[in-house]
């Protein structure tokens, strides 16, 4: 004798059940994997930041460091410095001095007062390099970092005292990333840096 078994499927209410523990599950899953996107991208924006940060001022504070305090000029509204450093105008290899004297000449470029200027072009957030000839004119500008947060930047001179000259030049260079190239993704708020050193001037 065969025995007919009923067949029977799944009911509505455990079909709803099903589908609710699998979109938790999957919400939960989701949640996850964006908060890690999110971390990487973070994580990934901060280096970019700090190296770009970094980089800039290295350059500026190794130029720097050869100057004269009495070579050394800063903008009323902080953001350019100016300054010359040792020269060597007959190009022999050897920093050059002033004839019968031990002072040396102070130029940029290889040719005597030259002039280097680090700019903070606040319009399109970069941070501009420029040599001034012996006349004055500026040669073109070379960038040296973008994505400069203007308003945390500036150059600031120190003195020793009260009619001391100056000692050193306080440097604080800011940097923001937006976006993460290659992901297409913003950052809100943007990923933000700044980085500040003391530059000691040659007296």
């Amino acid at each position: 004798m065969k025995i007919i078994r009923e067949k029977t499927g799944f009911t509505v209410i455990e079909i709803m059940i099903a589908a609710a523990i699998f979109t938790f599950i999957v919400s939960a899953l989701y949640g996850t994997l964006a908060t890690g996107r999110r971390s990487w991208l973070t994580g990934e924006a901060l280096v970019t930041a700090q190296e770009q940060a970094r980089i800039a001022m290295e350059r500026v504070a190794n130029e720097l460091r050869h100057s004269n305090h009495i070579h050394v000029t800063v903008a009323a509204d902080n953001m350019s410095v100016r300054f010359d450093v040792p020269a060597d105008t007959d190009g022999d290899g050897f920093l050059d001095f002033i004839a019968g004297t031990s002072s040396i000449v102070f130029g940029a470029e290889d040719t005597a007062n030259w002039e280097i200027e680090y700019q903070i072009d606040a319009n399109n957030e970069r941070l501009l390099r420029r040599v001034y000839n012996a006349a004055g004119d500026p040669q073109p500008a070379t960038i040296v970092a973008q994505d400069i947060d203007a308003t945390n930047c500036s150059f600031q001179t120190e003195s020793g005292g009260t009619g001391m000259p100056q000692e050193a030049v306080i440097i604080t260079l800011a940097t923001e990333v937006d976006s993460v190239q290659g992901w297409g993704t913003s950052l809100t708020p943007p990923i933000q840096t700044t980085l500040r050193t003391r530059v000691n001037l040659r007296n």
